[in-house]
């Protein structure tokens, strides 16, 4: 079975290829994604701040759309948890508390939210709401490919680059909403960024 590192790394490669166009230096796509790290001590912000909306319980079954609002709250908690959690151990994997997950994970469904509010929790609070988050919502990928893509995770890596690839990359180029593939790229950055720190952090990839 092919290792998630080498399963993003040719998902690099393919998002590569399809943004070829692109000719800012890595350093300052980095900048401006990640932004400037925040200090620990900087945390505190009460988490009264969330909207009382963000608090409703959602209908069991619902599956929430992905919206411009949904999208940018999820990639900016993850760019949050770059910058000021990156090395911390357990990331994704151990669970935060039980209702500070949840009433972030509401907020991020109903409303934006701001840098500042996320001040007010723990890591692994916020790994546990972008997780909460994306099980609400309807899936990155169209249902129609998920066969596909499980297929991928069957390749030999010395065959990826002309198997697991081109399938990877007519999902993504033909099958993908434009909203959706936002959040994908955005969802590699990440986990590359986090693999690139897993004998600190041993992020849960599997």
């Amino acid at each position: 079975m092919m290792s998630p590192k080498t399963w993003f790394s040719n998902v690099g490669k393919m998002l590569s290829g399809k943004n070829a166009d692109n000719k800012a230096t890595k350093k300052d796509r980095q900048k401006s994604f990640w932004g400037t790290p925040k200090s620990k001590s900087a945390k505190g912000t009460p988490k009264a701040a969330l909207s009382a909306g963000g608090q409703d319980e959602q209908q069991e079954g619902q599956v929430d759309p992905l919206s411009d609002v949904v999208v940018d709250n999820i990639i900016m908690a993850m760019s949050y948890v770059t910058a000021n959690f990156v090395t911390e151990e357990g990331l994704y994997r151990v669970p935060g508390d039980k209702k500070d997950v949840e009433t972030l994970t509401g907020s991020m469904l109903q409303h934006p939210i701001t840098p500042s509010v996320l001040d007010g929790y723990e890591a692994n609070d916020i790994c546990g709401a972008i997780k909460g988050v994306l099980q609400k919502c309807e899936p990155v990928f169209p249902t129609d490919s998920f066969d596909e893509l499980l297929s991928c995770a069957d390749t030999d890596p010395a065959d990826a680059e002309t198997t697991a690839v081109p399938i990877i990359r007519a999902v993504v180029s033909d099958r993908m909403p434009p909203l959706n593939f936002k959040l994908f790229c955005h969802l590699i950055l990440h986990f590359r960024e986090l693999i690139d720190q897993v004998g600190s952090c041993r992020v849960a990839l599997l």
